[in-house]
């Protein structure tokens, strides 16, 4: 490393200068010191305006976490049955006897899971002849109760 003291000043000359700096104003640049602070008015409108979008956005949150409770009681409804219907289908081919009530509990569960019906009103007959021949079958307890809640009694 060279010494301060050993330093050429001379070679300095060849040191360009620094490019001149430039002022530019804006095109709609309307500045004076009335803009400065903005007036109660226009806070008040801002302050609107933000309460506004506020409850937009709240409303959109509301909708959406609605649609997915929604969704997910739609899928409850699709999934409650799915064993049971499994079950029936098999066991229609085979007991040709009772197939149409078979085909009668299914419909019925089809319709209340495409949202058609939420219950179905059959005579007391009707319901007991239903029960005797699903509880001829293994199915869980919850399953058969919760199709006794798709069967009113008259």
């Amino acid at each position: 490393m060279e010494d301060y003291n050993d330093y050429d000043f001379e070679d300095d000359d060849n040191i360009r200068e620094p490019i001149p700096s430039k002022f530019e104003q804006m095109l709609d640049d309307d500045y004076n010191d009335e803009n400065v602070m903005p007036t109660e008015e226009d806070v008040e409108k801002v302050i609107q305006q933000s309460i506004k979008e506020f409850n937009f956005l709240q409303e959109l949150k509301e909708k959406r976490e609605i649609e997915k409770i929604i969704e997910h009681e739609k899928q409850q409804r699709l999934n409650k049955f799915v064993s049971m219907k499994q079950k029936l289908n098999k066991i229609i081919t085979i007991d040709k006897s009772n197939s149409k009530i078979y085909a009668f509990v299914l419909s019925t569960i089809e319709m209340y899971e495409t949202e058609g019906i939420s219950y179905v009103t059959v005579s007391i007959e009707e319901y007991t002849n239903i029960f005797k021949l699903i509880n001829s079958i293994r199915l869980p307890i919850h399953e058969i109760d919760d199709l006794k809640l798709l069967f009113k009694i008259e």
